[in-house]
């Protein structure tokens, strides 16, 4: 039944056991609770490992003879008495045999990880390069916000809500605010570079410029390209400098 497209696990074993009493236990919320409370089992419930435990222990106290009506008990007694909040342990007929209740542990089970989100976010980082002298300068930032990398120098920065192409990029607001209409020569556009952190992952590309005039930023710091190693920088920054940057240099 379950190569029935759209047909679980849950749902075959349920139409089974409740329509034609055929010997499949039924694996919902309800039932692991009171399997994870009754056998004291602590693997977190959203793991593979965890879940095959708890199918195992249903197996060995699933009653073939009467799959209908030890599914339809177990489901009801894990929703109406083994609640979620306030499980009625004092009165339970079970609470002889609850290895949880023995322990003091019914409140703290079953344990179940809360889902991380993981947020993307794009940078678009401006490499804008100057040449005086016979001397290359670039332009760094440093970080203030309450946000990753604080404190940590960085190129001039767009971050977007979407990806965008360099041409979007090109003609957005935040691009004008910094060149403010100046002259400059698009060197390279890098690959993205990937970065994941705990809770979001920063996709970032560098634009290399040749700037002629132009560029406006708020406390900003004129480096020349052979000082760049002075400057703490995020891991992504020293993976493009490391890369395409100090090579050169």
């Amino acid at each position: 039944m379950i190569k029935i497209r759209g047909i679980g696990k849950y749902t075959a074993a349920a139409v089974l056991s409740f329509a034609y009493n055929m010997p499949y236990p039924v694996m919902d919320g309800n039932v692991k609770r009171v399997l994870s409370r009754y056998f004291c089992l602590t693997g977190d419930i959203t793991s593979a490992t965890a879940n095959n435990e708890l199918e195992n222990k249903l197996q060995k106290v699933f009653d073939k003879n009467r799959p209908a009506d030890f599914n339809q008990a177990i489901m009801e007694f894990g929703a109406l008495h083994c609640k979620i909040k306030n499980p009625e342990c004092e009165k339970c007929v079970l609470k002889t045999g609850c290895k949880a209740f023995k322990q003091d542990k019914v409140a703290g089970l079953p344990v179940k990880s809360k889902r991380t989100i993981v947020k993307t976010r794009y940078f678009y980082y401006l490499v804008p390069w100057q040449t005086v002298r016979g001397q290359k300068y670039t332009f760094l930032q440093k970080r203030e916000t309450q946000d990753i990398w604080r404190h940590l120098f960085q190129f001039p920065l767009i971050e977007t809500a979407k990806k965008l192409s360099w041409d979007r990029l090109a003609t957005s607001v935040e691009f004008k605010d910094i060149m403010k209409d100046g002259s400059y020569e698009v060197l390279a556009v890098s690959d993205v570079y990937s970065h994941k952190l705990s809770h979001q992952t920063i996709c970032a590309v560098f634009v290399q410029l040749q700037v002629f005039s132009g560029l406006h930023c708020e406390k900003i710091n004129k480096v020349s390209a052979k000082n760049l190693r002075k400057y703490p920088t995020s891991r992504l920054i020293e993976r493009y400098l490391e890369e395409h940057i100090f090579a050169n240099v």
